[in-house]
């Protein structure tokens, strides 16, 4: 099964409209994604992520900060997280980790708290990541320990991020595998035993008498006893 790289996702993620001032004058210019523009010196305005990397490298425009990339809120994002050891939060923007890393990249002059902000997105990655495998181990010893329904099972994943997801897809995929193995082995096993002491139960309750053999086996003993 084809996996989606991650510089594919932050390609998807270069769609992203993002805040920006132009140094330059220009019409409205006319896109597949869209129109954008049009662009007149120190009137900002919002354009995808790709050209606002492209007009940057050039020096006509000035990238805004985004909103929820500011130190203050992402410590507040890393405390939510710390503060739930089990379910992830909502993310503060479905990409904050490519945008993050783009924006970090290529716009550190128009960033205040640049080092802060490095590490607190890393922070905030790990936590949740962490989140995310130890719910992955959680879903693998289910199926491992229960009988696996026919469909496959239904799994949810909620409040997690497609580059989140895609870091540990693969070996979850061995492990849903690997799963399905075990189970049909465990349950093969648990049958096999439940036949054999069925079994056993069958063969031992024919070895000794009951009913009326029992009966006349009794009377027989009690008059060889009296005689």
């Amino acid at each position: 099964m084809a996996t989606i790289l991650p510089c594919e996702i932050e390609f998807l993620a270069e769609d992203e409209l993002i805040k920006v001032t132009p140094r330059f004058r220009e019409a409205r210019l006319q896109m597949i994604s869209g129109n954008y523009g049009p662009f007149a010196p120190g009137v900002p305005l919002k354009i995808p992520i790709w050209m606002a990397m492209n007009l940057k490298s050039r020096g006509l425009v000035i990238v805004h900060q985004p909103r929820w990339m500011s130190a203050e809120k992402l410590k507040e994002w890393l405390d939510s997280e710390n503060a739930d050891n089990t379910n992830a939060i909502a993310p503060l923007h479905y990409h904050y980790r490519e945008i993050s890393r783009m924006i970090l990249q290529n716009c550190r002059d128009n960033l205040s708290d640049v080092t802060e902000i490095e590490q607190l997105i890393e922070d905030i990655w790990n936590v949740r990541v962490s989140k995310l495998k130890m719910s992955c181990k959680n879903v693998l010893k289910e199926r491992w320990q229960n009988e696996i329904p026919d469909h496959g099972g239904v799994f949810k994943v909620n409040n997690f991020t497609q580059m989140e997801v895609n870091f540990i897809r693969a070996n979850f995929l061995k492990g849903l595998n690997v799963s399905f193995v075990m189970s049909n082995k465990i349950t093969d096993i648990e049958q096999k035993a439940a036949a054999h002491q069925l079994a056993d139960d069958t063969t031992n309750t024919s070895s000794f008498p009951t009913g009326s053999s029992a009966s006349t086996l009794s009377q027989f003993t009690q008059s060889q006893t009296q005689n």
